[in-house]
């Protein structure tokens, strides 16, 4: 609430009614809902948004994250020194943890001078993803009485089935064995319930850097660079604060823990990544990979060496964006991974993670996961009564997901909870728990939050994230409706589309109209940005197997394969266009390639009217009964008289050889009739109109006969 006295802040107005500042946002064609209202504490920072999504009334309670602020400060290598190099950015994050939302508002200046303010979110609601994008609104610019307009769609996001694993060294066994027996011994925390923050590195290797540089279509060096690494606090912004949510998320009643963001490393020259740079990359086949325990263990070294030349941390996490392998398969192949870290870590030299990246929702998982092995946590499964199938955060690997199963990926397991908190009851007793220190406060990354990431990034973008240039995402009916549970990406080096459950959409990634993906589910929200329930995003691209062509090229030259489920998934774009709804039977047309060489009276079997309902259509006549003309191929050849018998078979040939004369319509019932004499009318009564000449006007006698003829 705030005091009629008091100054509400920029694109907010004091509303007496209500006692707060509102924000009430205008009402846009293509947007079925819209937002009520936005009420801001000034004192706290805090927001509480409301809007409408179908009947329910959706409020978030959103506070200031201090643990992703947007003054997080970049450091880089310069003359061979770690130097501070970011400065503050317009913005700040915000989160909900009931909701999992993540808001980022960024502030604008308007043409007259004032402030106003833009909001960008991700948040959950009923077990799905949502992200909300702010939409160009031309009055804002000119009037900051007039609120701009939001979209709200669901998001997803994909990557690779590989393992994330957990190390544990010789020097940690002793570690692990000790929270192993305070487990058994059923130790609990003394005193009150204790608050713990584990204050992390988020370090970006030369190879991922270069991939977002290589991105930039900015014309100078310096530009392009720039851009990078605000695309980099950006995006893992994002990947901060939903890791902070993960840790938020566990509830216990004796301890609660979050995770913060205290700076960002960004090595943007190869020498500033010794730890995946140099004699580290390996070449295999096409792609350069790294041993993942080599490079972890390289890591460690590097960040304590510039220890005090870096922020006070508890742990730091390292992304790669190099692919790394763990050791062989037994057919001697690399094992590929996604993500390493030492268990039993955390406080210690060896508190280093290092994770590939694999989009908004994987990187999450991956970096929250690898951060909960230097916590102690196992695998759930391994040597605990959890189940990896249940695809908590601590899951062995990604696998199958359902209705059952799919929220469980936001959240820990009772057993992932156990090891973390008899490893903070270990450390306490050691006077080495680290994670009860609190570090300054900082405020530049939650500037990035406020732009959904699967609004920033489309599906293919997402795609290029994960699987590097060239890959996009594989469009079509079941894999739309799919996305924010599983992401499919034509990956080039497979050649292939590819799919995974640890792969999705980002929140934020739209998936139907006025839906998008949030916390794996596609939901309804008005501010996501309208389109089609069906077929979002058009064709599949690139060449169809099957055809050795485009969809456009396929359908153009066979339009029946869109009868074909498999052509009605993968072209539902250009069957859509051919659609007729007038006629559900004959909706894409002919059924077969066969119509195109038949003859009208083809028409005439209902099979192959169904079959060529289009062609069939086109050929029917207004005559019923002989809408498709002569039925037998021989009518053209047929002798008038025997029309008589075989008129409805030449039902469009027969009535051109009428006569006009109802006692004589087709003429003579013989071929023959012509040959006989003018005596022969008294007996061979089927020749009507040769003996029609003959006829005589005498009345009487045998003449009266000649005047009516029977012709049956």
């Amino acid at each position: 609430m705030v005091k009629p006295d008091q100054r509400c802040p920029g694109g907010l107005q004091y509303d007496a009614s209500t006692n707060r500042c509102e924000y009430i946002s205008s009402t846009c064609t293509n947007t079925k809902y819209k937002m009520t209202s936005v009420e801001e504490s000034s004192s706290q920072g805090a927001l509480k948004m409301k809007f409408k999504m179908e009947e329910n009334e959706v409020e978030l309670d959103l506070e200031s994250n201090k643990n992703v602020p947007s003054d997080t400060p970049v450091y880089m290598i310069r003359n061979g020194k770690v130097r501070k190099t970011s400065k503050k950015q317009n913005f700040k994050v915000l989160m909900d943890k009931k909701n999992f939302a993540s808001v980022l508002a960024e502030e604008k200046r308007l043409p007259n001078g004032k402030k106003h303010h833009i909001f960008n979110a991700n948040f959950v609601m009923n077990g799905t993803n949502y992200q909300m994008q702010h939409m160009t609104n031309d009055e804002v610019a000119r009037d900051e009485q007039v609120a701009p307009t939001y979209a709200i769609s669901p998001v997803a996001i994909e990557q690779e089935n590989l393992t994330a694993d957990g190390m544990l060294r010789p020097e940690n066994k002793i570690t692990m064995d000790m929270v192993n027996e305070i487990s058994q011994l059923g130790w609990s925390m003394d005193g009150s319930k204790k608050d713990y923050t584990i204050q992390f590195l988020l370090c970006i290797d030369y190879a991922l850097y270069k991939r977002w540089f290589d991105a930039s279509k900015a014309s100078t060096y310096a530009e392009r660079q720039a851009e990078a690494i605000r695309n980099i606090q950006f995006y893992f912004s994002h990947v901060a604060n939903g890791i902070d949510m993960r840790y938020r998320s566990i509830q216990d009643p004796e301890f609660s823990i979050s995770a913060k963001l205290v700076a960002f490393y960004i090595a943007t020259t190869p020498e500033a990544s010794p730890f995946t740079e140099g004699s580290f990359k390996e070449l295999h086949g096409e792609d350069y990979y790294v041993n993942a325990d080599r490079s972890l263990t390289a890591f460690e070294s590097f960040f304590n060496t510039y220890q005090s030349s870096l922020p006070a941390n508890d742990q730091a996490t390292l992304f790669t964006g190099h692919k790394m392998y763990n050791g062989y398969d037994t057919n001697g192949a690399l094992r590929r991974i996604q993500g390493l870290a030492d268990i039993a870590s955390l406080c210690t030299y060896r508190r280093g993670t290092i994770n590939i990246d694999l989009g908004f929702f994987g990187s999450t998982q991956t970096a929250t996961h690898e951060i909960g092995h230097n916590g102690a946590a196992y695998h759930d499964g391994s040597q605990n009564s959890c189940d990896s199938a249940d695809q908590f955060i601590m899951a062995n690997a990604p696998g199958g997901i359902d209705d059952q199963n799919y929220k469980n990926a936001y959240t820990f397991s009772h057993c992932s909870i156990r090891y973390i908190k008899d490893y903070l009851i270990l450390m306490t007793s050691n006077n080495k728990n680290c994670l009860a220190n609190s570090a300054e406060h900082t405020t530049e990354v939650t500037t990035h939050l406020a732009t959904l990431p699967g609004m920033l990034f489309d599906a293919n973008k997402q795609c290029q994230l994960i699987h590097g240039p060239g890959a996009y995402y594989c469009s079509g009916l079941k894999n739309d409706a799919e996305m924010c549970r599983e992401l499919t990406c034509y990956v080039p080096r497979l050649g292939n589309c590819y799919r995974a459950s640890d792969q999705r959409a980002a929140t934020g990634t739209p998936c139907g109209d006025n839906k998008w993906c949030m916390k794996s589910e596609c939901v309804y929200d008005s501010r996501a940005p309208a389109g089609k329930d069906k077929c979002l995003y058009g064709d599949r691209a690139g060449i169809i197997q099957e055809t050795g062509k485009t969809c456009k090229q396929t359908i153009a030259d066979e339009p029946w394969k869109c009868y074909l489920e498999r052509f009605q998934d993968l072209c539902c774009a250009s069957c859509g266009a051919i659609y007729n709804t007038s006629r559900p039977q004959c909706r894409y047309g002919d059924k077969h390639h066969i119509c195109r060489t038949i003859t009208r009276r083809d028409c005439y079997d209902s099979n192959r009217r169904d079959e060529c309902c289009s062609t069939c259509e086109k050929l029917k006549g207004p005559i019923q009964g002989c809408e498709y003309g002569d039925k037998t191929s021989w009518c053209k050849d047929i002798f008038a008289g025997s029309c008589v018998v075989d008129g409805d078979q030449c039902c469009e040939t027969c009535p051109k050889l009428k006569t006009g004369d109802p006692n004589c319509p087709y003429g003579d019932l013989d071929q023959w009739c012509p040959s006989i004499g003018r005596l022969d009318c008294y007996t061979h009564k089927r020749c009507c109109k040769t003996c029609d000449q003959f006829r005589t006007h005498i009345t009487g006698n045998m003449a009266k006969t000649l005047i009516v003829i029977q012709y049956s």
